[in-house]
């Protein structure tokens, strides 16, 4: 009897770890399990069948106990016939053997003061994303600022070029959507180049070459609903570790690198209303 009950128990520990509910963080093109659309914020058990719109179609979901997944067609392979309709437990993929096309470098890069080129080129590569205007100290002794010593970006459109000299406040330079504008419009850029420039002696620095976007208001509520799932499904976990240990890491993978404390503060307030 004992044996058995042993056994029951540890058949309903079974089924319970079975039955955690994934939360749907984010969805690309269309995903539908057991004939239900996904749509971010809906909660998928393991289990059922699912199918893609097409070999591209993913949703990356969070389970508090499992991490994180995406319900995918796993990619490196060429779809088999049939394999866009699948059990849904196939088509639970860990992120490390998920090669999306939107993945990007998921360590994020917060700096107090960037005292040397290095750091600089450190931050600025790659795609970064910007809410509010971006302020960054830098020091004196490597990179004074002053009317003959600035930061300057150069933008790229795929045809042509231009610049922009950036706003200072003593050591600090702001990077605002104003700085992606010209003639009072803002191209497509494809590109964009940090330059230090030391007006006197006619030296111009590059610092990195990245990809900048400043996020509208829509594209910032959706930011934000998605980190609220990711953060209801982490259980109440302290927003700064929170924002440091899922947050960053997921704002990488699909929009970019950004600063720490701005996501902290943003958030902090979305949470609250």
């Amino acid at each position: 009897m004992r044996t058995l009950l042993l056994a029951c128990f540890f058949y309903t520990i079974f089924i319970t770890i079975q039955a955690q509910p994934y939360y749907v963080v984010r969805v690309n093109e269309t995903v539908h399990v057991n004939n239900a659309e996904l749509h971010p914020k809906d909660k998928v058990v393991l289990g059922g069948t699912v199918r893609f719109s097409s070999s591209d179609a993913y949703a990356y979901v969070v389970s508090p106990e499992n991490g994180y997944y995406y319900i995918a067609v796993k990619k490196g392979a060429k779809p088999k016939k049939g394999e866009l309709n699948r059990a849904l437990r196939d088509a639970l993929i860990p992120p490390s053997e998920y090669s999306n096309a939107a993945t990007r470098a998921t360590k994020p890069y917060e700096s107090v003061q960037f005292k040397d080129q290095y750091d600089l080129k450190t931050y600025f590569q790659g795609p970064l994303f910007f809410i509010d205007p971006a302020r960054f100290n830098v020091a004196a002794t490597t990179f004074p600022l002053d009317s003959n010593h600035y930061f300057a970006l150069k933008h790229y459109t795929g045809k042509d070029s231009f610049v922009n000299i950036l706003p200072q406040d003593g050591q600090t330079f702001i990077l605002s959507a104003d700085a992606m504008e010209r003639d009072g419009e803002t191209p497509v850029i494809t590109s964009s180049t940090l330059f230090y420039v030391d007006k006197k002696s006619g030296k111009e620095k590059a610092l990195g070459n990245f990809k900048l976007t400043f996020l509208s208001p829509e594209a910032t509520t959706t930011m934000l609903e998605e980190l609220k799932t990711i953060y209801i499904s982490r259980k109440q976990e302290p927003l700064d570790s929170f924002v440091k240990n899922h947050a960053l890491p997921y704002l990488a993978l699909f929009y970019g690198k950004t600063q720490e404390a701005a996501i902290i503060k943003l958030l902090a307030g979305y949470l609250s209303e």
